[in-house]
């Protein structure tokens, strides 16, 4: 007997709920440093909004990042400034437990767009693909726009009518799709390469010249301007000025390729080293799943993002996570195929494929332990320390590592009764002039004498951080400007790398 919609609803409730709280568990256990955009791209930027305290990078002068992302955190820090509850610790977990609900709501519209394309049978083997997708639950909790982009993406594609898919039965549904779509390209406006092909494949299925007029002028448009004209708003709010966010950000990262400052692959980079290392194990399931169900809707979406985003010399994996869930939707489709549909021609192959799919679960479990819990684990660990340590307080600290290596300010929050803290990183912002020497690669190239010239210009911070192999070249001259090591944290553990803290002599003393 078929649900009512009452009982449907009260499930996914109940569902919803349950993912929450596996997300919030998910969030605990990535003590990790993954991407600088994570922190320096929102949550930094929400604390000097909120707070007065906070690093705005580059970016934020050249006005290619929109507010809408970083005031979604920015409000719950407000709300715990409002009620005095602005400790340290929930301001740094404020954010990641929002976050964490909306990757619960990511992995709830997976499930519902699996049911909707194949029935609730194959919805709950997608769903445990995802829960147990190692690059998912990497970056799902992460405050990453990219994360967000994932999670409207899979919601605006619940709502689309496309091919392979039966009609929507959800009241406006459509308008709910342009919705959450435009929304998606707002947080990530190269998020618009996915809609570009889904609207196009929409108008294909709508085949009348009548009906796809209507569709664009009186919804896509109408609905996706507002959207726009409403973020354009928040823009003028919060930069002071009229600026156009996505054209600046095209402008920047698509015809200016300001990207590549930050390293480029080669043009196959997707389809032969970044798509399949987030896929991972999946991969053999994911082309087969596609192959079985005969469908190749999602597989078009996933090739058309890397072949669009292979287009760019800058390249990273969280750039074509939006279209991770939809490999997700393969693998789950012929898992239950060979664990339901297909009968097991004798005892031996039954064996045989339950220890297969034993394996492949095992093989995305390994790496989602060590890249979440181990993996890059000293930058986190450094910014507790800073943040708790007395001896001595740590009042003015110095990075001397690559640019961006750690959280800032948000993860050490001072109130306004603690003693507050001035810290400085070594700067790698771009810049147009050729003669120009980054602060990072003035380092980087020579240690000493970058730091000598520190010195020599009169800082003496209370701290300074920096990974073991310049603590080693610059052992000499710290100790003579009185730093010794007191922390000590590993970083990478398989080449053993640690990152370091050195405390002034001085500011112990005091």
């Amino acid at each position: 007997v078929e649900p009512t919609n009452e009982q449907r609803n009260m499930r996914e409730e109940w569902l919803w709920a349950c993912l929450v709280a596996l997300r919030c568990a998910n969030s605990a256990l990535v003590r990790t440093y993954f991407n600088p955009d994570e922190y320096w791209q929102s949550i930094e930027v929400a604390h000097r909004l909120v707070f007065g305290v906070g690093h705005l990078t580059w970016e934020w002068d050249e006005q290619i990042r929109g507010w809408a992302h970083p005031l979604l955190f920015a409000a719950v820090m407000k709300l715990l400034q409002l009620v005095r509850c602005d400790t340290a610790l929930l301001v740094i977990w404020a954010p990641r437990i929002l976050q964490a609900a909306f990757a619960a709501l990511g992995d709830l519209y997976v499930y519902k767009l699996a049911r909707r394309w194949a029935g609730p049978a194959v919805a709950n083997f997608v769903l445990l693909c995802q829960l147990f997708s190692w690059f998912t639950f990497f970056t799902s909790v992460r405050t990453l726009s990219n994360s967000l982009e994932t999670v409207l993406t899979v919601v605006s594609l619940y709502y689309w009518d496309l091919p392979g898919l039966p009609n929507s039965t959800v009241p406006n549904s459509r308008r709910k799709a342009i919705l959450f779509s435009s929304v998606a390209v707002i947080m990530r406006p190269t998020s618009g390469v996915i809609w570009a092909l889904v609207c196009f494949l929409h108008l294909y299925r709508l085949k009348s010249l009548r009906a796809s007029a209507k569709f664009i002028f009186c919804e896509l448009l109408p609905l996706g301007l507002a959207v726009v004209a409403a973020s354009t708003v928040v823009d003028r709010w919060c930069f002071g000025e009229w600026t156009f966010v996505p054209l600046n950000f095209v402008k920047h990262n698509v015809v200016h390729s300001v990207g590549s400052f930050y390293g480029t692959q080669p043009w196959h980079w997707y389809f032969t080293q970044g798509f399949p290392a987030m896929v991972g194990s999946y991969i053999i399931f994911m082309v087969l799943g596609a192959w079985k169900s005969k469908s190749y809707v999602w597989a078009a979406i996933i090739l058309w993002v890397n072949f669009v985003y292979s287009a760019l010399a800058h390249k990273e994996f969280r750039f074509v996570l939006p279209v991770l869930p939809l490999a997700v939707m393969y693998t789950g489709y012929y898992l239950h195929h060979v664990l339901v549909t297909s009968p097991a021609r004798s005892k031996f192959y039954g064996y045989i494929t339950g220890l297969v799919v034993f394996f492949i679960f095992v093989l995305q479990l390994l790496p989602m332990l060590y890249f979440s819990m181990f993996h890059q684990a000293a930058p986190i660990d450094v910014m507790t320390f800073l943040r708790t340590t007395t001896e001595p307080v740590a009042t003015d600290v110095a990075f001397l590592t690559p640019c961006h290596s750690t959280p800032y300010h948000a993860y050490v929050h001072r109130t306004t009764n603690e003693q507050p803290i001035t810290m400085k990183f070594l700067d790698c912002s771009p810049s147009d002039d050729p003669q120009h020497v980054e602060e990072a690669e003035q380092f980087k190239a020579d240690p000493r004498l970058f730091t000598d010239a520190y010195f020599d210009a009169g800082h003496h911070p209370t701290h300074i951080v920096l990974f073991d192999n310049h603590q080693r070249v610059l052992a000499p001259t710290l100790a003579a400007h009185g730093y010794s090591q007191c922390a000590s944290f590993l970083h990478d553990p398989l080449q053993r790398r640690r990152l370091v803290v050195m405390c002034s002599s001085k500011s112990r003393n005091d």
